[in-house]
């Protein structure tokens, strides 16, 4: 689930519909749970990471 909700959130945060955005799976390191992902918004690929807490709950995208 993690995933999808990082797609949904980057979509909201960088005004990119969710289709034109790939996120990989979730991966554990350290005390947080991190969903990378990428989209083309025309001037290149942008890369993000979306930040989840150790229950799931999602806590930023940068």
């Amino acid at each position: 689930m993690m995933p999808r909700f990082c797609q949904g959130e980057a979509s909201a945060a960088f005004g990119v519909r969710p289709n034109r955005i790939t996120v990989n799976m979730a991966f554990r390191s350290g005390r947080y749970y991190w969903v990378q992902g990428n989209y083309d918004g025309g001037r290149g690929v942008t890369f993000f990471n979306c930040r989840f807490d150790l229950m799931g709950n999602f806590i930023d995208v940068r």
